[in-house]
């Protein structure tokens, strides 16, 4: 297949048979933040624009946005996209916190969930690639970006590679980015290395997990603290720290040709935001210190997208150390009811499971209250002896054996020790359950759990 006939032929996969506003763009190799675009009608000028991207790869990096945009649109802008037909993700799996390419085809495969994506490319390396489900039709942003979204996620993919005007490398051109990479100097190309060329619909993708999602935008954080406050109110390492210090030329060795003390720019900022939610810093500050970063190593400055690629890195940290700012999102995109008269109410169907017949669903969060002096930690004692031994507890019938892990932030050691000792010599639970399934953490004090 020629280049040419290659191009057409995944364009037209990709931007479709209609008549459509198309968003190209370049970048040349000695001003990568210097972007030129070129918007033109699709199917009218398709020629035209393969005969772009074919001359215009010759020595600089060209890229392509996957959305259609409104008609006398004159840039690219998520405001000016009409929608896509397709879904996709990108996956570094050199970067720190992504896939490698192998295992989320392994992933995806043995879970079976969705379906395989209609292309596999590989914009560099074996563990760079660019996957796509090209679908049934044109689907608006809404669609496209939750469903991208939770690709991203589910797949361990770029998560900042969901916005509906994002640019990709297309096929049958070269990654002139990457020519320090090879000794020759040479540009490694961009190739499919897998068309399915299998057409889906959004609905296939109905049972991808839900996802992590912001909140607030970046305009609503809380004031941003000076780096010199964040050093000061939060402890630090030194190797950290060196990380934090590090100049931009530490980040490429020229005569090794290679990737230099931090492996690239990218992972020391992923690896600064984990450290930063590991000690409690809070979202302002870890924005401070990434910002303080960037600013020095240069890896988004420029980009009109640079505050939501700082911030995404906020978000792979948080979820491993939660924050307030996020919430986790809804599966169906149904609406909820809220509003039954009573006889429609009692005819609604549900589904739920007893963790104790009648009392405790599986699932729910359950308060014990009362005055203090009257039983409440021997009674919890008694139930999570009861969940981890499969004991009827009290009149109720218990389903089954549980894990059960009894805080106690009042009680210390001896006191705890002594009501357990008690529970064992009322011989009412099966000592072997009860080393199995019953464990106690004797703490004696307050545990702020929003903060541990």
């Amino acid at each position: 297949m020629s280049e040419k006939v290659g191009i057409l032929k995944f364009l037209g996969d990709i931007w479709g048979p209609e008549s459509t506003n198309v968003f190209l763009a370049t970048k040349p190799e000695q001003n990568l933040f210097s972007v030129s675009p070129l918007i033109s009608a699709w199917r009218d000028k398709q020629d035209i624009i393969v005969e772009f991207i074919i001359e215009k790869d010759a020595k600089m990096d060209v890229y392509y946005s996957m959305a259609h945009y409104e008609d006398g649109a004159k840039e690219k802008s998520k405001a000016n996209a009409v929608g896509a037909r397709l879904l996709w993700v990108e996956l570094e799996g050199d970067n720190e916190g992504q896939a490698r390419p192998k295992d989320a085809l392994e992933k995806l495969i043995s879970d079976g969930i969705i379906p395989r994506p209609t292309y596999r490319i590989q914009s560099s390396s074996e563990n760079a690639q660019h996957w796509y489900w090209i679908l049934d039709g044109v689907y608006s942003a809404d669609i496209i970006e939750t469903l991208n979204r939770r690709l991203a996620y589910y797949l361990d993919a770029d998560r900042a590679c969901w916005n509906i005007d994002r640019v990709l490398r297309p096929p049958f051109t070269h990654n002139h980015k990457r020519k320090r990479a090879y000794k020759d100097g040479s540009a490694p190309a961009v190739d499919i290395i897998e068309a399915t060329g299998i057409i889906h619909q959004p609905q296939q993708f109905k049972d991808l997990p839900g996802v992590r999602v912001q909140l607030t935008e970046i305009a609503e954080f809380g004031d941003i603290p000076d780096i010199d406050t964040v050093f000061r109110k939060y402890p630090w390492d030194n190797k950290h720290s060196d990380v934090f210090s590090a100049g931009k030329d530490q980040f490429w060795d020229p005569k090794a040709g290679k990737e230099g003390d931090y492996t690239g720019r990218g992972n020391a900022m992923a690896r600064l935001a984990y450290f930063c939610a590991e000690v409690g810093m809070t979202d302002e500050a870890m924005y401070c210190v990434l910002d303080d970063a960037d600013k020095r190593w240069e890896k988004f400055t420029g980009r009109h997208d640079r505050d939501r690629r700082i911030v995404e890195f906020i978000y792979k940290a948080r979820e491993k150390y939660p924050s307030p700012i996020f919430v986790v999102e809804q599966q169906s995109e149904e609406p909820v009811q809220r509003l039954y008269r009573f006889g429609d109410f009692l005819k609604t169907e549900v589904n739920f499971e007893w963790l104790i017949q009648d009392l405790i669903a599986k699932q729910t969060i359950n308060f014990l209250t009362a005055v203090p002096g009257v039983g409440k930690s021997r009674l919890a004692i008694q139930l999570g002896a009861a969940l981890a031994t499969g004991t009827d507890f009290l009149s109720w019938k218990m389903l089954g054996t549980r894990k059960v892990v009894f805080f106690s932030l009042e009680m210390g050691h001896p006191m705890l020790k002594h009501f357990a000792s008690n529970l064992a010599k009322e011989g009412t639970y099966d000592p072997d359950m009860l080393q199995e399934n019953f464990w106690l953490v004797p703490t004696g004090e307050p545990m702020p759990f929003s903060s541990q």
